[in-house]
């Protein structure tokens, strides 16, 4: 084995067998793992690394090398932690301790493979009688057993077969799920499918149990599941793609493996379709299909789109936005009416400009302009939030886009080319939260003789997922854009509107701190004070002075997940003070949920039609049923304790979450503890969710750094490409 790693990996790597004696800690998330190990010497070794489905009694081979920490001494630092298949009454009594069968648990399991080893499954299906020998054992609960051991017969085998290789009954009641009775089949043939099929299933979680099942370091399976993971790790940055060079480069520090095996492995995956190459301005990007896809059918729909003919006869724009103006009370200024003109003779436009500048106003001018001369009129944006706002400022119903397009789980959307929307013009709001994959299934559903109209923020952050989709349309020349950058009269008298602007132009925002002003940055350069400071602000001074509700009107809004000012410590900060746990709640990792909480959905859940980035509160909690109620955007959604992991606490929420939101008040913590991910762009978009009041609080440095942030938050995309040859294309053949 050991040649198949390069010259530095053969000099470095040692190997460590043994006994699993303790577990110190060990991430199901991750599978990050501090471990005792006994070796064959009866020498105990501390063990650091990633090492999933593991535990006290097992048997692991480690590759790593020995190193001495600092502060922990000596340790083995492991590339690879291996488990040793468990026998099948190891197997067998993680899953009956797992709860897996009524009437017994983790003691109980352990006295029945005591009493009676391989012989147990013969026992319960044949024999159950035989189970009131073990002590605890009566008659109703070996009926109970025996009942609820029948009733599992069809996933039983699969389930043990999962935990027999390192899988946890989490993890293997899922996969049994979604796999049926081909489970072990499947991942027999090829166990990373496990990582590309299951939402926190890892590369390391599927190496792990790939290795158990013998699959060698430099198989070919391997290899290209690698790097799938290098892309879906680039996917997750943002990244349609990655370049070639650094794929192999990140492939190769991820496998351990000589650049030219990776290479090889590429190569295979290029040739199977499993990857995707593409050579654009000389560079090679490397994409997982469906994202090239995506990139190449935007594209083409959005200039097809843009070169077809407009659905209304001619008539006099000028004379009818006058008679539009005085129906709507509205006067738009010179550029605004310049604007509107623009966007009624164009099938296809983008509308963007910052805060102030009028967007909203002139979109539902132009609405109420072109209604009488198409079809349905359809309104849509990325958030319940977003659509909420949109339908508030137009008067006409909107909705979220996977609500319009009505997803469904495993099978896509209802609505796309094969079965349209029935639209006369489409105008989704937000753009720039939309990914790439998003804005191909709304422009799939799009009717070709449809007007479409874009609006959004080019400054504001790109979306969370691939793609800078806003950014790249405009960028191309391809797509007509109206760009507002006049600040209105009413909104000059809006601080938080001018300091927006101040920041998007690098530039200090200004403030007195009064409380008639509608923006304050209170300066505290001690950050280990800002914690508290910031919650007085929250809970105590804010609501008294502006008479906010702290629990509905005042969002928290931080750069980070993690740390003293991350989202995790401020929520559980704040739901201590303004929802202290005095009847049922549900624990949720480390923290628990209970009736009162403000939630936001993390995940889509077409079944229970919530979205991510869905807001609501918790109203019930049920521990005999196992449920918990939440009304999220106005309706109410039943969960079970298995499925509220799909929630999280909102009293404090990440910017990149908060896009599309506006609340009536933000408070904004920023130290040099958030350096990686300070941005102009990033206190630009959260200095804008607010409506009527802006707090910033924190380090004074730590402001001016995120400013003069000029990162522009670049990603490997070439949809600007793909548009400019598109329109080529269509020129070259008209």
């Amino acid at each position: 084995m050991n040649d198949l790693f390069d010259a530095s990996h053969r000099t470095n790597t040692q190997h460590l067998s043994g006994t699993i004696n303790s577990v110190g800690f060990s991430s199901e998330k991750t599978g990050w793992s501090c471990l005792f190990i006994k070796d064959s010497k009866n020498l105990t070794h501390k063990v650091v690394g990633i090492g999933h489905g593991i535990h006290p009694g097992q048997s692991v081979k480690c590759e790593g090398v020995w190193e001495t920490h600092p502060k922990y001494g000596r340790q083995f630092t492991a590339s690879a932690i291996i488990p040793a298949p468990p026998n099948s009454s190891e197997a067998l009594a993680r899953y009956l301790g797992s709860g897996a069968i009524d009437g017994i648990n983790k003691s109980s399991a352990d006295k029945l493979i005591d009493t009676f080893g391989d012989q147990l499954p013969y026992i319960l299906e044949n024999e159950p009688e035989r189970l009131e020998n073990v002590s605890g054992i009566g008659s109703v609960r070996r009926k109970k057993i025996a009942a609820s051991w029948a009733k599992q017969k069809d996933v039983r085998d699969i389930m043990i077969f999962l935990q027999s290789h390192g899988l946890g009954p989490r993890r293997a009641a899922q996969i049994q799920r979604r796999y049926g009775n081909k489970a072990a089949a499947i991942i027999y043939d090829n166990p990373y499918r496990l990582a590309q099929d299951f939402r926190g299933i890892g590369f390391q979680l599927a190496d792990a149990t790939a290795r158990s099942l013998g699959i060698e370091v430099d198989d070919p399976k391997r290899i290209i599941a690698g790097l799938h993971h290098v892309l879906q790790t680039q996917n997750a940055w943002g990244n349609c793609a990655s370049h070639e060079a650094q794929l192999i480069k990140d492939a190769v520090n991820l496998l351990r493996l000589k650049p030219d095996l990776v290479e090889t492995g590429l190569q295979q995956a290029l040739q199977s379709k499993q990857l995707q190459l593409d050579t654009i301005n000389q560079k090679k990007l490397i994409y997982l299909p469906a994202l090239r896809d995506a990139e190449t059918e935007v594209a083409e729909k959005l200039v097809r789109l843009a070169n077809g003919k407009l659905p209304w006869k001619p008539f006099d724009i000028e004379r009818s936005l006058q008679k539009v103006e005085e129906k709507l009370g509205v006067e738009l200024s010179t550029s605004q009416r310049r604007a509107a003109l623009d966007m009624a003779t164009h099938k296809v436009c983008v509308l963007t400009g910052g805060p102030g500048s009028g967007k909203t106003t002139l979109a539902k001018t132009v609405l109420a302009l072109l209604s009488k001369h198409v079809g349905d009129i359809i309104l849509c944006a990325p958030t319940g939030r977003a659509a909420r706002r949109l339908s508030e400022a137009t008067g006409r119903n909107a909705t979220t886009i996977h609500r319009l397009l009505k997803g469904s789980p495993g099978m896509g959307f209802t609505h796309d080319e094969t079965n349209p929307l029935e639209a006369g013009l489409v105008k989704c709001d937000e753009m720039s939260m939309v990914d790439i994959e998003l804005a191909n299934a709304l422009l799939k559903s799009i009717p070709d003789d449809a007007v479409v109209i874009f609006v959004g923020d080019s400054d504001q952050l790109p979306s969370v997922g691939p793609g800078k989709v806003l950014v790249d349309i405009i960028n191309s020349g391809v797509i007509p854009v109206v760009r507002l950058s006049e600040i209105h009269r009413q909104a000059q008298h809006s601080s938080i509107i001018v300091n927006a602007h101040r920041v998007n132009n690098s530039l200090m925002p200004v403030s007195n701190n009064s409380d008639n002003e509608d923006f304050h940055f209170i300066i505290e350069n001690n950050a280990s004070r800002i914690p508290l400071r910031l919650q007085q602000l929250v809970c105590e001074q804010l609501p008294q002075r502006y008479g906010l509700n702290p629990l509905s009107d005042i969002q928290v809004l931080s750069p980070m997940r993690k740390g003293a000012l991350g989202v995790n410590e401020l929520n559980k900060r704040l739901q201590n003070q303004l929802n202290p746990t005095a009847g049922d709640y549900v624990k949720l990792g480390d923290t628990h949920l209970a009736v009162g909480d403000r939630v936001v959905q993390i995940s889509n859940n077409y079944e229970k039609l919530v979205f991510n980035g869905d807001n609501g509160i918790v109203i019930a909690i049920d521990k005999k049923k196992k449920t918990l109620v939440a009304v999220m955007e106005g309706n109410e959604v039943e969960y079970s304790f298995n499925e509220i992991n799909e929630l999280m606490l909102s009293y404090a929420l990440t910017i990149h979450k908060s896009q599309g939101s506006e609340y009536k008040a933000v408070v904004i913590p920023i130290t040099k503890e958030h350096y990686i991910l300070l941005s102009k762009r990033l206190i630009y978009t959260a200095i804008t969710r607010g409506k009527q009041l802006v707090t910033l609080i924190g380090q004074e440095d730590a402001l001016k750094t995120a400013i003069n942030n000029m990162r522009n938050d670049h990603r490997v995309t070439a949809l600007k490409y793909r548009l400019q040859q598109a329109k080529n294309k269509i020129s070259n053949t008209s």
